[in-house]
């Protein structure tokens, strides 16, 4: 809980005010630890006003549930990542469910009716019909399901009832919990559950009038479809002369055939059923609208009548020949075809465009960063990394501090490192701190050893400084991301009348798992393209913690570089291309078997497409690099400005943050905040690395980085 509002000890004999230790990414309540992402619940049951924080990983921020209100159910609030203070709270771990709830409705333990909404979680945006009524899906249930159903209108004594499950993922199954019950809730619009309703009161009331004249209940009798009368057969035999006898009705035989041969005797409350059982296709409580078909009902020509299994495939890039058809079919007038069906779908892709990828290394022997290693590392023999917001807030402090003392000492004297040090504070200023921007290295190259009375201590007397920022998805890579979602869904799924990939991923037929590296531009690519295929709206961070996995096993599989099987295959590539795409050669004047031994065969269209665009490799890379030294040139230019006059202005974040001495710079506003100083230094590196005019070679990795 939260904070309490009077001391003392409340009902369950807890401390009123808890020890609360907040942290970016957990907080602390009494010892016990909880990590992001996780629920923040007001006590009081009416306070509907519940929110959601997330973890620094995957952007921060907090998502604030609500009633409905018009469209909207939640709002998401980037800048909040502390718990509130002002009442008393509860605190649950968050369930990750695919972005679905599923509303349940029972009439009675044997009936009932599960429809599927989007989470309030996701992105807040409440879809609704024509008529203004919040739009669902229905869901077959499992036979667990049913059973928890059961459950709880015995234990509550509710028959009419609705309440809410939460399917997670656990491994390879799937598990089902309930978060919610509320008594005495009715379906808001299906005609065919009122009807359903109807039926069943009848029969309660016919049964409690007429207990001879009914036998079965409606809502049992679909479980009779695979069952065989042995029950009831032997019971006949056994009392042919006792005609008042009914023989036991189909709801002791369900029973019995659930419970197994000893149900007879067993008190029905008590006993536990197997409730990971398979479930069952006629089931009762799988109800479907009117309006809907089948798949098959819908492009009936285009499925398959046999398994995908034993059918060969004719989409195969290696499609059988005419000949070959002809000759396995044995009769060369007939052709033989066959249909397929879509039976998964899988997809590789890489993350959007992204914001250059840049590092920063220098040997430092200062003693504050010496001192800041030796506070944050357990040893001084090993790399330090730090990504976390407090380390980080408390290394930009160190700095600021090692500007001052080289300031005092003289600006002109400690030019260089002055130069260097401001660069890193501009690099660690310029977003507020998250875990996705940037990260510190420390490396420690050589140590001393200290004499104290007690013992000798080594510490470590210089480090190497590696600042790595950059790499972060930009805008046009999340719209990038966002548009491939939604030619997915409009060109791979057809729009089936009850609804096509949305109504699936809602109801569960389509089991859609999207799975990342840990790279922070790699999870919001993937969030950005659930929020185009699935039609989300509002921010990355919740959708990202709803619908994206982050796994070992798809981080091996995703994330080459630690694969040693790959390596070498990609090795081979680089090499290749290295080679190819530097020779002196016109597209215009090659032969086709030239063109083949650069790009490889001619049915790889798209790369023959890309060289003919190219024209001469050599003549196109020269191109770049003249282009960036005009751009170079510029910024020297602008730079040589600022230079002229103050020492100090060199900063060249002076323009940015509104000093009134330098107005050539005043216009200028750079992307993600970068200074006008760090930009001509990265394209100064490009340029150097691009070209080696000793060798007169070009560096082929680079050209990805003058694309960033």
């Amino acid at each position: 809980e939260g904070e309490g509002d009077d001391g003392g000890m409340d009902g369950n004999g807890c401390k009123e005010d808890p020890e609360i230790e907040e942290h970016d990414d957990h907080i602390e309540v009494n010892g016990v630890i909880i990590n992001k992402p996780f629920v923040e619940k007001p006590v009081d049951a009416d306070d509907h006003n519940i929110a959601i924080y997330y973890p620094s990983s995957a952007g921060g921020g907090c998502k604030k549930l609500f009633r409905k209100v018009g469209d909207r159910s939640s709002e998401f609030y980037p800048e909040i990542n502390e718990i509130r203070r002002d009442g008393s709270y509860i605190y649950e771990e968050f369930i990750e469910t695919q972005g679905t709830d599923v509303k349940m409705y029972t009439v009675g333990p044997d009936y009932g009716h599960a429809e599927a909404r989007k989470s309030p979680a996701v992105d807040g945006k409440v879809e609704r019909n024509p008529d203004g009524k919040e739009v669902r899906f229905p869901v077959i249930l499992t036979l667990r399901e049913k059973e928890i159903a059961r459950r709880i209108v015995l234990v509550f004594k509710q028959q009419v009832c609705g309440f809410d499950i939460l399917r997670i993922q656990e491994g390879d199954s799937l598990v089902s919990y309930v978060c919610d019950v509320n008594g005495w809730s009715f379906v808001k619009n299906s005609r065919k559950y009122y009807d359903d309703c109807a039926t069943i009161l009848t029969e309660h009331m016919l049964a409690a009038v007429k207990p001879k004249s009914k036998i079965s209940f409606s809502a049992l009798a679909p479980l009779l479809a695979t069952m065989e009368d042995t029950v009831e057969d032997t019971y006949r035999s056994k009392t042919k002369k006792k005609r008042h006898n009914r023989g036991p009705s189909i709801a002791d035989r369900v029973k019995s055939l659930l419970m197994g041969d000893n149900a007879s005797n067993a008190n029905e409350e008590d006993e536990a059923l197997d409730l990971h059982a398979s479930d069952t296709e006629n089931s009762a409580l799988c109800e479907v609208p009117e309006d809907f078909k089948p798949v098959r009902e819908i492009v009936p020509d285009r499925l398959a009548t046999e398994p995908a299994s034993i059918v060969p495939s004719g989409a195969s890039s290696l499609a059988e020949t005419d000949d070959d058809a002809q000759s396995r079919s044995g009769d060369p007038m007939v052709k033989t075809t066959h249909q397929e069906e879509l039976r998964c779908v899988l997809t590789v892709i890489r993350h959007g465009d992204r914001t250059p990828k840049q590092k920063l290394k220098g040997d430092i022997t200062e003693e504050r960063f010496l001192q800041y290693f030796h506070d944050h590392t357990a040893d001084v023999k090993k790399d330090l990394k730090v990504k976390a917001k407090k380390p980080m807030v408390e290394f930009l402090e160190c700095v600021k501090a090692v500007i001052k003392d080289k300031e005092q000492e003289g600006a002109k004297k400690n030019r260089e490192v002055l130069y260097k040090v401001r660069h890193i504070r501009d690099i660690l200023q310029r977003w507020k701190f998250s875990g996705l921007n940037r990260k510190l290295q420390m490396k420690p190259r050589k140590w001393i050893v200290e004499e104290y009375p007690d013992g000798n201590v080594t510490k470590c007397s210089e480090l190497q400084l590696v600042v790595k920022w950059g790499g972060d998805l930009t805008k046009l890579g999340e719209k990038q991301a966002i548009n491939l979602g939604k030619r997915l869904r409009n060109e791979l799924y057809p729009d089936a009348p009850g609804g096509g990939i949305l109504r699936l991923h809602s109801t569960f037929r389509h089991d859609l798992k999207i799975k990342t590296s840990d790279e922070g531009r790699v999870m919001k690519t993937a969030a950005a393209f659930a929020k185009g295929m699935l039609e989300l709206e509002g921010e990355i961070p919740p959708i990202l913690v709803s619908l994206v996995h982050k796994e070992k096993d798809s981080q091996h599989m995703l994330d080459p570089s630690g694969n040693k099987e790959v390596k070498k295959d990609l090795a081979a590539c680089k090499k290749k291309i290295n080679i190819n795409m530097q020779k002196d050669a016109d597209y215009d004047r090659m032969s086709e078997a030239e063109r083949e031994s650069l790009v490889g065969p001619a049915r790889l269209t798209s790369l023959h497409r890309a060289l003919k665009e190219i024209g001469n490799p050599r003549k196109t890379l020269f191109a770049i690099h003249s282009t960036i030294g005009k751009l170079v040139e510029e910024l020297d230019d602008m730079l040589g400005v600022l230079v002229s006059g103050d020492e100090d202005v060199i900063e060249g974040g002076a323009g940015l943050k509104g000093e009134e001495d330098d107005e050539a710079l005043s216009g200028i506003k750079l992307y993600k905040g970068e200074t006008l100083l760090e930009l001509t230094e990265r394209w100064k590196l490009l340029q150097n690395k691009l070209y080696d005019e000793e060798k007169d070679i070009f560096d082929l990795s680079r050209v990805p980085d003058v694309h960033d």
